[in-house]
């Protein structure tokens, strides 16, 4: 039985869990682009490597839009019979949740 620890997830790995058009292709380049940032950011960078981050940084962007436009058009084209999936889809594409209403604990009776 393999033995896994547990370590907590950062606050931007999460984000990109939640979204599955961020594959393995995506999160490498996300990965060069971070270097490239930590890289620009030293004192004693040059003006090209200014660039290279710029580059790599329109890079990144473009490739996700795509792949979330992919995504959305399959996901749309597999589910096209299906209301709930596609209204499911439509919640999803525009970042809306359910939200609970909360109940009050408890009710005091004032006179």
């Amino acid at each position: 039985m393999p033995h896994y620890s547990l370590t907590p997830i950062s606050n931007r790995k999460r984000k990109h869990l939640c979204k599955p058009w961020i594959d393995e292709e995506v999160q490498k380049e996300i990965r060069k682009q971070n270097e490239l940032y930590k890289i620009k950011n030293k004192p004693s960078s040059t003006e090209s490597d200014n660039e290279k981050h710029k580059i790599q940084k329109n890079y990144v962007t473009s490739l996700k839009r795509k792949k979330q436009s992919n995504y959305y058009k399959k996901y749309f084209e597999e589910h096209k019979h299906n209301c709930k999936k596609i209204w499911e889809g439509i919640n999803l594409a525009l970042n809306r949740t359910k939200k609970l209403k909360k109940l009050p604990k408890s009710i005091k009776k004032t006179e």
